[in-house]
């Protein structure tokens, strides 16, 4: 059944079977994380999500984790090597959501610590857990130093996402090469620093996997954009589509406010715009994946995408790309 459906997802008989063999590695990892907590005399209270969900609800849920592991497989990697670096990425997936938890006062993510108190303390203690497993699976000081100066980027993007009011509004530009660079392309691509700094005779090879990585990361950033334009311009936080509308209608981000109701009706040639720039920009990085190997098509990336968008609820957005094409 899954396997059916995941072949309907993707389109490609030999990338279903990668990518299922991929999802039951990643599974594994998971099982491996929750078995390293079983000591902790709170375990009980440690809910993980992947116990609720449906195979094709894990896989859509987790994808880029399972896409991750699938390129490592393509690699040649052996399955220790795989799997270590699998739960590397797992942990850092985890201190990422858990801050982002606390920026926002959330508790989501793979694990919840579940029960009364403080969420951001909760989260907190997510993040210590994570740090815990991850420096049990890093080599060398030099791959955690690595890892930390990712994260480095990944704040960095975050802080210049908070706009300055006595400033002019950042451009689009700016926007797509130092702020979805660092919160979406780096935000992946972490994902391969470790390998990077590990497998010598492989590091040119990661080192193309990463910027394939970026490419598609930096134009998924740009579709969430245009979910947020509202709730960014709220927030006073840099948007790609904002900036696009504004650069094109002189107007300022406080009267494209004022057209909430109207925006993909008044502002459809830049939504159509900012679909076509990303969806090129993802093409082009599973064109560099299918490049060094990875057994995609870009019939099978268009799927991918699609599904993408879906995941995002922007099926009336993937129309708009699919009419145009």
């Amino acid at each position: 059944m899954i396997l059916d459906s995941l072949e309907i997802a993707v389109g490609n008989p030999k990338l279903t079977i990668l990518l299922y063999n991929s999802m039951k590695d990643y599974q594994n990892i998971e099982s491996e994380f929750q078995e390293k907590l079983k000591s902790f005399s709170f375990f009980d209270k440690l809910v993980f999500k992947k116990n609720f969900y449906s195979e094709l609800e894990y896989f859509e849920k987790n994808f880029f984790s399972i896409f991750f592991i699938s390129i490592f497989k393509t690699a040649d990697l052996s399955s220790s090597k795989i799997n270590k670096y699998g739960i590397i990425f797992h942990m850092i997936r985890e201190i990422i959501t858990a801050a982002d938890n606390i920026l926002d006062n959330e508790e989501k993510g793979p694990v919840i610590l579940s029960g009364n108190g403080n969420p951001v303390l909760k989260n907190i203690i997510l993040i210590l857990l994570s740090n815990y497993v991850l420096l049990n699976n890093t080599d060398s000081n030099l791959s955690f130093i690595k890892i930390m100066e990712t994260l480095d980027k990944i704040a960095a993007g975050e802080s210049i996402a908070k706009l300055d009011k006595t400033t002019p509004y950042p451009s689009s530009n700016f926007i797509k090469n130092q702020i979805h660079r660092n919160i979406g392309g780096e935000l992946l691509a972490i994902a391969f620093d470790i390998p990077i700094a590990e497998e010598i005779e492989l590091k040119t090879l990661f080192t193309f996997f990463r910027e394939a990585i970026i490419l598609i990361g930096n134009s998924l950033q740009a579709l969430d954009d245009m979910t947020d334009v509202i709730e960014d311009i709220e927030k006073g936080k840099a948007n790609l589509l904002t900036s696009v509308i504004i650069e094109n209608e002189n107007i300022s981000e406080f009267e494209i406010l004022n057209n909430k109701n109207q925006l993909t009706t008044l502002y459809s040639k830049y939504y159509e715009m900012v679909i076509n720039d990303s969806i090129s920009q993802s093409l082009k990085g599973f064109e560099l994946l299918e490049s060094s190997g990875y057994p995609i098509s870009q019939k099978s990336a268009k799927k991918i995408l699609k599904m993408m968008f879906k995941l995002r609820e922007l099926e009336k957005e993937w129309l708009i790309y699919e009419n145009k094409a």
